[in-house]
């Protein structure tokens, strides 16, 4: 006997004359939560744990803190190697609780730590959410610095135009939120940032009260073409660190160059973004997400974030173009980090929805594969999202719940390292996924699985080739499976039994991310180390032609307008001919330096090209 209540379904059983009411197996989600650290003593920090259904049975869990974050173990926070948290029946909230050391040190910026739940050592649960973090909000007076300090410079239309640098910070968290902030700037190629929070000329004081908001002030009348050099204090009223940023508005007036966005995090690594119907979002070296605004006009809030935008960090840098779906629960991004991490992110606000780790983790210094899907509301018979490992042995191609993050299943026949994303096949039904690898005990490089039938969620090998060692992206066009490998060969393969290989060599290093198909003609388009090439798939894989570019991104074709976008090593993006190979009107993007050009993104709704250099992520129109 079943019956459904508030979202549980309910089964009864009769046994021995005693009935017995068990419910659907619940998940743990383990919350976030932060902390004002304080001067002395300790503080105690709660991680609310929550099971999604009620159950019968006592439930223990374990759980510890890893030491990962920007929080030193038993300095900043006492250590937890295993901690037991129990869940008595019926109850589904618990609370697991890790001190915080105060002190007075000035640490600048906010600190973190991980709390992990560990395993479920009684009763039946599982884990939709395993890690929490801890942030440590410093309340030392004169150290709070300003965090996520970027900027977006319009372009200009006309040698007479003078444009806007928008300046956009988070305010800082601490038990005296500051009142102020003071930001200084000097102009002109060699300029560098002021080093002191002195109120000299040109400068700016900003008021603002709301702690962990997002602050904006529209620097005016700055000079097209010139570069500008910013600081920024925050006052308690005594000033803490400064954070710096150099931006350079475009002076461009072909109205090419419609604005840029560059920012102080992560280094010099911003990825090629992913473009929404909301946002544009993408991620830097040190794994923070970015949100911004979409559109051509940056006074009404292209490329600057969304109101609602919380930037929060996922500790390791991560992957380019990350699927964007719009679940039932809401749009989701989801993100895979180069340690193995994958995490689901609330497309709205930039929210941690559920994160979990793929094992066996990557070699140090190797490229866990980034995240691949199949989902129902793209008319697929699946939800899932789709990755392999790149450890250097036990590696496994991996099914997970896209809701959940949990399990659901995996392929594991002594694969090699797998760097690229798979591709999957909403048309074959089954659905199919295709992905490479390099060689492992198992010598093939190229694989093919079927997703199970309608309703069932089982990963089965339909066939494999032996390709070359490849860590690019295969993709699908016409019934065929093309990808490159990393001597520099494309390969053509038939996407129905793997039989049928065409190759052929460009002889100048790895094929770069993956071969770009024309979905209307037998061409598709690829970049290596230093040219840019058209191949055709006929009854063989040849060369059409290829044009020298210096260390070409991975090429984007925008088909309905007739050109192939490719960003160089030199920092200038070129237009290209897809009928001849022809570059024409290549645009040098105004960067500090010459900065070479991530692969780009094509926004097509409003005609601009997304392209990463360095820290900055320029909005070209397109065509030009």
């Amino acid at each position: 006997m079943t019956w459904t209540k508030a979202g549980v379904t309910l089964s009864l059983a009769v046994l021995g004359g005693a009935a017995a009411v068990q419910a659907q197996v619940p998940e743990i989600t383990i919350d976030d939560n932060r902390i004002i650290e304080g001067d002395s003593g300790l503080r105690s920090i709660s991680f609310p744990v929550t099971l999604s259904e009620p159950s019968s049975q006592t439930i223990t869990i374990t759980w510890r803190t890893p030491g990962t974050g920007s929080a030193t173990p038993d300095v900043d926070y006492v250590s937890v190697t295993s901690g037991s948290l129990t869940f008595a029946p019926l109850q589904t909230i618990g609370v697991v609780s890790v001190d915080v050391i105060g002190d007075t040190i000035d640490e600048s910026t906010a600190q973190t730590f991980a709390v992990d739940i560990v395993s479920v050592v009684t009763g039946n649960a599982t884990l939709r959410k395993f890690r929490a973090i801890g942030k440590i909000l410093d309340d030392d007076k004169n150290n709070a610095a300003v965090f996520y300090f970027s900027a977006v410079a319009e372009g200009a239309s006309s040698a007479a135009t003078l444009v806007t640098n928008r300046l956009i910070w988070r305010v800082p968290v601490a038990d005296l939120p500051p009142t102020r902030f003071l930001i200084r700037w000097s102009e002109g190629d060699g300029c560098t940032p002021p080093s002191s929070p002195v109120a000299t000329p040109p400068y700016v004081e900003v008021v603002a009260n709301l702690p962990d908001e997002t602050q904006v002030y529209p620097h005016p009348n700055v000079v097209p073409g010139q570069l500008y050099c910013y600081s920024i204090w925050a006052g308690y009223p005594g000033y803490g660190p400064g954070t710096s940023l150099t931006v350079r508005p475009p002076l461009d007036f072909g109205g090419r160059v419609k604005w840029v966005y560059a920012t102080t995090e992560g280094g010099l690594a911003l990825e090629a973004p992913t473009v929404g119907p909301d946002a544009i979002y993408t991620v830097d070296a040190s794994g923070n997400l970015h949100a911004l605004g979409r559109g051509l006009d940056p006074s009404a809030g292209a490329g600057l974030w969304p109101a609602a935008w919380n930037p929060e960090t996922l500790g390791k840098r991560a992957h380019f173009r990350s699927p964007l779906v719009p679940l039932s629960q809401g749009p989701r991004l989801f993100v895979g980090t180069e340690d193995g991490e994958v995490a689901s992110v609330n497309g709205l606000n930039g929210s941690l929805v559920w994160n979990t780790l793929l094992t066996p983790t990557p070699v140090a210094g190797g490229a866990q594969a980034p995240l691949a899907g199949i989902f129902k509301v793209f008319g697929g018979e699946h939800d899932m999202l789709l990755a392999g490992t790149a450890a250097l042995s036990g590696n496994t191609f991996r099914a997970l719940d896209p809701a959940t993050g949990n399990p659901i299943d995996f392929f594991a026949p002594g694969l090699g390292p797998t760097s690229g994303m798979a591709v999957v096949d909403y048309a074959a039904k089954p659905n199919r996924v295709y992905f490479t690898s390099r060689p492992g005990t198992a010598l093939e490089t190229l694989w093919a699985l079927e997703l199970g039938p309608l309703n069932t969620d089982d990963l089965t090998e339909l066939w494999r080739a032996t390709t070359g060692a490849s860590d690019s992206a295969p993709v699908l066009r016409g019934g065929r499976v093309y990808h490159g490998d990393n001597s520099g060969r494309a390969y053509s393969v038939r996407a129905s039994d793997g039989g049928d290989v065409r190759s052929f060599n460009t002889s100048d290093g790895a094929i770069k991310g993956y071969l770009f198909p024309d979905r209307w003609s037998t061409a598709l388009y690829a970049s290596t180390t230093g040219r840019v090439w058209k191949l055709v798939d006929g009854t063989s894989l040849t060369s059409d032609w290829s044009v020298s570019v210096p260390s070409p991104s991975i090429p984007l074709l925008w088909s309905s307008q007739s050109y192939l976008y490719v960003g160089g090593g030199d920092g200038k993006l070129y237009q290209i001919d897809p009928a001849t190979g022809s570059a024409n009107n290549d645009v040098a993007l105004p960067t500090a330096t010459v900065t070479p050009l991530g692969a780009p993104s094509l926004d097509i709704g409003y005609g601009l090209l997304l392209v990463p250099s360095g820290n900055c992520i320029f909005a070209v129109r397109v065509p030009y």
